[in-house]
């Protein structure tokens, strides 16, 4: 199902659907073929990590299909049933304690992050919001295994395919990346070599995670590209510092999405972007889910993004969780002072009488927002 505004919005919708179920079933493909000329015992995945890429992607039908089986519209947000639906599917990740810890001066420790617990769910967006440096790219470091030096685990567990990673090794860590994990940067230009040509690197990062010949991994990246919004051959054939902060943010995003991971991090990525390539970026991420079923943990400052685009909204104030929730219950019955102190923050419409900023025309003050109401509801952020 493609749900999108307008016909150009429908188009690029269904385009970007298609080409991820393309790469999807060509990567199946071409594993089963190598499979054949493999001996059991390289099939029989012994190991979680590799039970995980044998897999390939989310069990069960795509996300769309189990929504309707459940009587939810595909593509909807909200509504009692999805919400149901998502309990049900097991975890994706779960965080459970999570407690770190930096080196500073004469020996001693400083936290960082203090008992830190989320869950995410198959098909499921978590926001996690803060000021800047609460810790919300800390704890995607420590999910990703990218800890800064000097960073220590004190403490929790990162219960991953039903096992607790963090006691595993960098190198089996790094398994998870990629395919199994993706993440968009909030510093996209380190994604990057500056000796390579942008194309180049994608259809290599393509190729090591997943099982697909030169020639249909640049098919993909190119039109990976044009679903950006980015000029295909052009993006393609550039160095990464012939491209502007935006453009590269996006190639950035497409290396991600092309991967199809189960868990996508996706770190401010809208930084470097206008209002309306952000939308296109964050409606993408959205299809990604539809098509694969997959968990995302968006990070981010802006609720006005997160507002419309979670299911569930997490609160971090310097290293702690101080409120979570459905999204709707955190817009509308928010408990804890630093929430509503964020909420307070936001701008409001003048002579609206609404909270929060919202027009009276999208029906979402107080209500739950809905696929339709999203488009509507009025930009605002702290």
């Amino acid at each position: 199902m493609c749900a999108a505004g307008g016909e150009a919005g429908k188009k690029e919708a269904c385009m970007t659907e298609g080409l991820l179920e393309r790469v999807h079933l060509e990567s199946v493909q071409n594993e089963t073929e190598a499979g054949r000329s493999d001996g059991p015992e390289m099939r029989a995945g012994g190991s979680p990590e590799a039970r995980m890429q044998e897999e390939g992607g989310p069990a069960g039908p795509l996300l769309d299909e189990r929504l309707k089986q459940a009587g939810t519209p595909a593509g909807g947000r909200d509504g009692a049933s999805r919400a149901a639906l998502l309990r049900q599917e097991p975890p994706v990740m779960e965080l459970q304690g999570l407690s770190l810890d930096a080196a500073a001066a004469r020996g001693k420790r400083v936290p960082i992050l203090q008992d830190v617990s989320l869950t995410l769910h198959p098909g499921q967006t978590l926001a996690l919001v803060g000021e800047s440096g609460s810790g919300k790219s800390m704890t995607a470091g420590a999910i990703l295994g990218l800890l800064p030096q000097g960073i220590g685990i004190t403490g929790g567990q990162l219960i991953y395919g039903g096992e607790n990673v963090l006691p595993w090794s960098a190198k089996k860590r790094r398994s998870l990346c990629g395919r199994e994990i993706g993440c968009v940067f909030q510093d996209y230009r380190g994604s990057f070599s500056p000796f390579w040509r942008v194309g180049d690197q994608l259809v290599e990062t393509i190729r090591t995670h997943r099982r697909l010949t030169a020639r249909q991994a640049k098919a993909a990246v190119l039109e990976g590209f044009e679903g950006l919004g980015l000029p295909p051959e052009r993006t393609f054939s550039s160095y990464p510092f012939e491209l502007s902060g935006g453009q590269l943010q996006r190639a950035a995003m497409a290396s991600a999405l092309l991967l199809q991971p189960r868990l996508l991090i996706a770190d401010e990525p809208t930084t470097a972007l206008d209002v309306l390539s952000g939308e296109k970026v964050l409606d993408l991420l959205e299809q990604l889910q539809r098509v694969t079923g997959c968990a995302v943990l968006l990070i981010s400052h802006d609720l006005r993004q997160v507002l419309k685009r979670a299911d569930r909204i997490a609160v971090m104030r310097e290293g702690r969780i101080v409120e979570s929730g459905r999204a709707e219950d955190i817009r509308d019955r928010a408990q804890h002072p630093y929430t509503r102190q964020l909420l307070e923050a936001c701008p409001r419409l003048p002579g609206d009488g609404h909270s929060h900023g919202l027009h009276p025309e999208t029906g979402c003050d107080g209500g739950e927002l809905h696929h339709s109401d999203r488009k509507e509801a009025v930009s605002w952020g702290v």
